[in-house]
């Protein structure tokens, strides 16, 4: 009647659909994805360099980009929308 299937015995797999890319020269760890709240085909992804308190000691513009994105699922070679803080950003709600 209530079945369940066992899947313990699979080994997980993951698949690579899209890649997004930063657009900046500077190489950035993501810091956090979120689903868009009104669209299902839009991410919000969170760029930070988590050493972002050194940008006091070279504040050089090229070397400190805090710039995050808002992404089409089905357009990744751009950004949809281009989020551009007054100070670095960690999370997004």
């Amino acid at each position: 009647a209530n079945q369940t299937d066992d899947h313990s015995a699979e080994p997980p797999s993951a698949k690579t659909i899209t890649i997004f890319r930063d657009p900046n020269r500077k190489t950035r760890p993501v810091s956090r994805v979120c689903w868009h709240p009104d669209s299902s085909y839009r991410i919000a992804a969170v760029h930070c360099d988590l050493s972002f308190e050194a940008m006091n000691i070279n504040p050089s513009f090229e070397d400190n980009v805090i710039d995050s994105y808002i992404w089409d699922i089905t357009n990744p070679n751009r950004p949809y929308y281009t989020i551009k803080p007054v100070s670095p950003i960690t999370c997004i709600a």
